[in-house]
């Protein structure tokens, strides 16, 4: 008797289900490939944007500009045998400050003369 059971419970696949089926995965097959090149074109856009925003720029240098760099590099070397003599010449001054007293400003401006001007507008050229 459970033999009789499992056979009555597995499903029987006709040649139409089994053909209905075979178009609708050809289908979902189609639409995932569909999907993939979409997402794939999408992906591409959002990386041409981001190399657009934050790449390199086009902007070309010419070598005359960058050799005024090194131009400066080569003085600085030459000037530098005369530089390190002159150093040595030089000596380290070494100062204190004192520290800011809050009051002082207001306390040296107290005795100064304070003149008030005020003006008034007409009614029309108010607000």
């Amino acid at each position: 008797m459970s033999n009789s059971y499992i056979m009555t419970n597995t499903p029987v696949l006709t040649t139409e289900s089994y053909d209905s089926l075979q178009e609708k995965n050809e289908k979902l097959e189609q639409k995932v490939a569909y999907l993939t090149r979409q997402l794939t074109w999408y992906e591409e856009q959002l990386r041409l944007a981001q190399h657009k925003r934050f790449g390199a720029s086009s902007e070309r240098s010419d070598a005359d500009q960058l050799r005024l760099f090194n131009e400066v590099e080569e003085t600085s070397e030459e000037t530098g045998a005369q530089s390190e003599s002159e150093e040595s010449i030089l000596e380290k001054i070494m100062y204190e400050r004192r520290k800011k007293q809050p009051g002082h400003r207001e306390e040296m401006l107290r005795n100064l003369p304070v003149e008030r001007i005020e003006y008034r507008l007409e009614e029309d050229q108010r607000a």
